[in-house]
């Protein structure tokens, strides 16, 4: 790997790495809501797709900068919301975007987000609601892993 290369791949995980600690509130929203609860797993469903990645070519940093941005003014506005969505989105530089899979992938991200929850406790109960969640991100998955993979880069093992 060549050093501009290698620079993408580490500003985009240092975007990332920063979104995710601004987005730390998370973990408490998951251990004491019910309408929260198995957040965390639908967020590991949600990322297995990302380990596929490897020698997909480089992060896309113009989402890397958009979910730093976001979670930016997130962080100014006193938005968990937007937190999470910067979140989601410097996730997203780490997935292949070039298809309407990968943009189902990204919109499946709301299986994690608090959000959910809230959009459906008045029509389902606090025990359906994680079902739902591992549901959901678990078609973001299996949607994103089934995209072609894009081919090596030239000089990349296969």
């Amino acid at each position: 790997m060549n050093a501009p290369a290698r620079s993408l791949n580490l500003a985009a995980a240092a975007v990332a790495a920063l979104t995710a600690l601004g987005a730390g509130n998370l973990l408490n929203a998951w251990r004491h809501s019910p309408y929260d609860a198995w957040g965390w797993v639908a967020l590991l469903i949600w990322l297995a797709p990302l380990g596929r990645r490897h020698g997909a070519g480089e992060p896309l940093l113009p989402w890397s900068y958009a979910g730093l941005a976001l979670a930016l003014l997130g962080q100014l506005v006193e938005m968990n919301t937007l937190k999470y969505a910067g979140f989601a989105t410097a996730g997203a530089a780490f997935a292949p975007m070039r298809s309407w899979r990968g943009w189902v992938w990204w919109i499946t991200a709301a299986a994690w987000l608090p959000a959910l929850g809230w959009a459906v406790a008045p029509y389902l109960s606090a025990g359906s609601v994680p079902w739902l969640r591992t549901g959901l991100a678990g078609l973001g998955a299996v949607v994103a892993r089934t995209a072609a993979r894009p081919a090596p880069a030239k000089g990349d093992p296969a």
